[in-house]
């Protein structure tokens, strides 16, 4: 159902297999045959939009997604509901949370960006995530909070400067001594980046990347430093298509 400014779709798929697949892999389809059903809607107004989707695998799983995008002068803010079952499997669907793959996790996304200044854009987002059930690193369920800010500064045509910074809190493990400790471990991580065009087709490209993480005495903290320069040349302007 498309109309002007609502759509509403609904997607079936039905999967069959020779033998059974028993598969540990979150992303993967579980059992011989089934069907994946998944119901969507977007609704668009004058400066924002809304969109929801529910989706059911093969076994009767849900997955749910939820969000609003929306546009104030100057600001656009973005927020975002996801929610998977812990045995969810959707072969083709992709996550933007804490795990890659739609399973296992339930979490709040809000992001913003700011455009209100000459050739400089501001974004940052917040994740709140935790799961369901326990991980394949964590034997019981975790939770977390992520942190990003990005700025772009496009000083002039052959010129843009990036910074970059994130912190995330999340729920970690290690065994010591035969003994599983499970904490909350924290990394910090900062980037800056550098673009200029030194020629028609010369680019370069330098960047350097600090980052710590706090294992809260379980085990020593860690610490690093990553750096390179890229050159890259288009002799010929059909190269870039």
């Amino acid at each position: 159902l498309n109309q002007e400014n609502f759509l509403l779709g609904l997607t079936v798929l039905r999967l069959q297999n020779d033998m059974k697949i028993l598969s540990e892999a979150k992303d993967a389809f579980l059992g011989k045959e089934g069907n994946l059903f998944s119901l969507y809607s977007i609704l668009n107004l004058n400066n924002s939009s809304i969109s929801a989707e529910i989706s059911s695998d093969a076994n009767n799983n849900m997955g749910i997604k939820a969000g609003t995008e929306s546009n104030f002068g100057d600001y656009g803010i973005a927020i975002s509901l996801r929610s998977f079952t812990k045995n969810f499997r959707s072969p083709f669907g992709n996550n933007f949370g804490e795990s890659y793959a739609p399973n296992n996790e339930y979490g709040l996304y809000t992001g913003l960006k700011y455009l209100g200044f000459d050739n400089y854009i501001l974004s940052a987002y917040l994740d709140l995530y935790a799961s369901y059930d326990k991980t394949h690193d964590v034997p019981e369920p975790i939770q977390g909070i992520d942190l990003f800010s990005q700025s772009d500064w496009n000083i002039d045509n052959n010129n843009k400067l990036t910074l970059r910074l994130q912190v995330e809190n999340k729920t970690d493990a290690k065994t010591i001594d035969d003994v599983k400790i499970i904490f909350q471990k924290t990394l910090g991580r900062i980037r800056i980046e550098y673009q200029k065009k030194l020629f028609k087709n010369v680019n370069v490209k330098l960047r350097t990347e600090a980052v710590y993480v706090s294992f809260v005495d379980v085990i020593p903290d860690e610490t690093g430093i990553s750096g390179f320069v890229d050159f890259s040349w288009l002799p010929i302007e059909i190269i870039k298509t």
